[in-house]
């Protein structure tokens, strides 16, 4: 099943009559879904959980948003470093009291961590340092954030310590483990948490991955990567989907596009960027009126619904730039070659195109006609040139040309 089938499953399966509430584990054996459509389920659970179309209930349940208790609530929990926190509820099902963030008392927390989504039963009572809005207890961890995290490696006493970046955790993470991986101290380390800290009892942790000395070039990248669970390497069925889009591609201009091959484009990223797909145009027609085209690569072009391609982008949302290396949003086959703004080479791109009536100074601008319409486009042919604008002495700037064959339609 695709994203969508999977959406219109799961709510058909909770909406029937005499459902009750269970696991997704357990609703997807009923689907009948193997290994991989369980994993995918879960995914498509957490997504419709956030839009409010399905509810947790006791002991990770799932349930129509409609019949959670009043009293008991799911929401996203923030713990400050002094130990309390406040708990964001979903935003589909609230009562007149589940509206503000609920406070939570440390000895109330349990053991979750930052980011948890978590359960809370509504004590009634006022809560907070200005006594002003509702107060509860964790009833429940119901989706943990991470399980790993990454911090510097420490030893004190004969005990070996972790302490996590950031301030998820006040107090460090015992890591009994740590001798058998030749951990060093001031090493950064990942860590995968076997018991997460609360207000009786320390946090325990095994360390999964030495990434090297704090402040080692590379290292901190590393750290960010593991940190944000940013994605690794494509899967194979993706490449493989890719490389076929890319055996395909006609460099040829289609029928369905309308040829503006006499355009001069700019491309407006800089010499040193990591792609390049913003460009710029300038035309006066034969009325004195200028044209700006705006020019972005089309890169729906080659991602079409529900496939292997358009859900890893759903799932990566965005490129991710680090100080020494990108990780894209799409294959870089896609991201680097077909939809990058380079020379010599067919492209498509989304335009948008304003004109202005400005025929002189001090004239004011008509305004009887559209002024703007949005067009589809293709670059074929790029030369690059660089003038250098400036006195001696003084910053100088750089201007990248490049001329462009384009093709382009109206697009709704």
């Amino acid at each position: 099943m695709d994203e969508e089938e999977l959406q219109q499953a799961v709510l058909a399966h909770v909406s029937r009559p005499g459902y009750r509430p269970l696991k997704v584990r357990k609703i997807a054996a009923k689907l009948g879904l193997d290994a991989d459509g369980a994993g995918a389920l879960k995914k498509t659970v957490k997504r419709l959980v956030k839009k409010g179309k399905l509810a947790y209930g006791e002991n990770h349940t799932l349930m129509p948003p409609g019949k959670r208790d009043s009293k008991r609530i799911t929401g996203v929990f923030r713990r400050l470093p002094s130990g309390y926190g406040f708990v964001r509820p979903q935003s589909v099902g609230r009562t007149q009291n589940s509206g503000d963030d609920i406070y939570i008392p440390q000895k109330r927390a349990a053991d979750a961590a930052s980011g948890d989504i978590v359960r809370v039963r509504l004590t009634g009572k006022r809560g907070s340092r200005n006594g002003t809005g509702p107060a509860g207890e964790i009833i429940e961890v119901v989706e943990r954030d991470s399980h790993r995290f990454v911090g510097t490696y420490f030893e004190q006493g004969g005990i070996c310590l972790v302490q996590v970046d950031g301030k998820i955790f006040s107090q460090p993470i015992l890591v009994g483990d740590a001798a058998s991986r030749s951990t060093r101290p001031n090493e950064k380390v990942v860590i995968e948490m076997v018991r997460f800290p609360s207000h009786i009892h320390d946090g325990e942790a095994v360390v999964v991955e030495v990434l090297g000395p704090r402040n080692q070039p590379g290292v901190d990248t590393m750290s960010i990567i593991h940190e944000f669970g940013l994605p690794g390497d494509f899967g194979e069925e993706v490449l493989e989907e890719t490389r076929r889009i890319a055996a395909s591609f006609d460099e040829s201009i289609s029928s369905d596009r309308r040829d503006l091959t006499d355009l001069t484009v700019v491309t407006i990223d800089p010499v040193d960027a990591r792609d390049f797909d913003d460009a710029i145009s300038l035309e006066r027609n034969s009325a004195g009126h200028w044209r700006l085209g705006v020019h972005i690569a089309d890169v729906s072009h080659f991602v079409k619904p529900n496939t292997e391609l358009d859900r890893e982008a759903k799932e990566r949302a965005t490129s991710v730039y680090l100080p020494d290396r990108v990780i894209p949003m799409l294959p870089e086959t896609i991201s680097n070659n077909l939809a990058s703004l380079q020379p010599e080479a067919v492209r498509y791109t989304g335009q948008f195109l304003s004109s202005s009536p400005l025929m002189a100074r001090g004239s004011r601008p008509n305004r009887s006609g559209p002024l703007s319409e949005v067009i589809a486009a293709c670059i074929t042919r790029r030369s690059t040139h660089s003038w250098q604008i400036g006195n001696p002495g003084k910053r100088n700037f750089r201007l990248r040309s490049t001329r462009c064959l384009q093709t382009c339609i109206p697009w709704p």
